[in-house]
């Protein structure tokens, strides 16, 4: 049976102007049409800081689930799509929203929490990750708590 591959990281899955985001997308589309198990689990972050915020076009698209959360004094909500092959798409998206703000120390705290929650759920043996800021580092060591093999992905040669 095909491995549990999650991808988690704060830079968002759904991001329409990063190629990094282009490429899982890609890559994730081609491993559930061959019958892998996927998960995917993101951030708000954007590349195009004159976007709009990822939590106001996930709100409004037909077929998303969301649930609000808390931690410490920020508050934040959980949107969870279909992503190709009806896999499961979950974007963290606190509050108040911004396309391209890196997280704060308690976004960041909240966004492991949920990540790890979500890690609980669906099991994966592999964790694909990118990203530098706090929150995408913090994927890792969630990963490996949980038991998954994590990867980085390097899209580009930003780091």
């Amino acid at each position: 049976m095909p491995p549990r591959v999650m991808f988690a990281s704060y830079h968002c899955y759904h991001d329409p102007a990063s190629g990094a985001a282009v490429c899982t997308r890609d890559l994730f589309a081609a491993l559930a049409a061959r019958g892998w198990r996927c998960g995917a689990f993101s951030g708000p972050f954007l590349d195009d800081p004159a976007a709009t915020p990822i939590g106001a076009t996930l709100r409004d698209r037909p077929g998303v689930t969301s649930a609000p959360g808390t931690a410490g004094t920020g508050q934040f909500a959980v949107h969870t799509v279909p992503g190709p092959g009806g896999f499961p798409v979950t974007v963290f998206a606190p509050d108040p929203p911004a396309p391209a703000k890196l997280p704060s120390p308690e976004e960041t705290v909240g966004f492991l929490a949920i990540l790890a929650e979500a890690m609980r759920r669906f099991r994966p043996e592999v964790v694909l990750t990118y990203g530098g800021d706090a929150a995408s580092r913090g994927v890792v060591q969630v990963a490996r708590n949980a038991g998954a093999k994590v990867a980085f992905l390097l899209h580009n040669f930003a780091y």
